[in-house]
């Protein structure tokens, strides 16, 4: 089984906006599936966990732009990356 990621953008998807909700299943379908069934489809993206996890390189570009503001450290997130609270 697999963990898969599913944000909820800025102004979309009240009640759920800046949120994001992780489902674990056998592969990227089924966890779609399983996230429709429990929040339709108005939301944001869907992350492997792989891309859940941002680079240093991406984190630099984001530095670089002025976007982020955290101090890098392994294992940082599309959550820490832009403030999003888990449901």
């Amino acid at each position: 089984m697999k963990r898969f990621y599913f944000t909820f953008g800025h102004g979309i998807d009240n009640p759920h906006r800046n949120c994001y909700h992780v489902e674990v299943a056998e592969d990227y379908i089924k966890a779609r599936e399983q996230m429709n069934d429990k929040f339709g489809t108005d939301r944001a993206f869907q992350y492997t966990e792989e891309e859940w996890h941002i680079s240093r390189e991406d984190y630099q570009k984001y530095i670089e732009m002025g976007r982020c503001f955290i101090p890098w450290h392994g294992r940082f997130t599309q959550a820490e990356m832009f403030n999003l609270k888990e449901i």
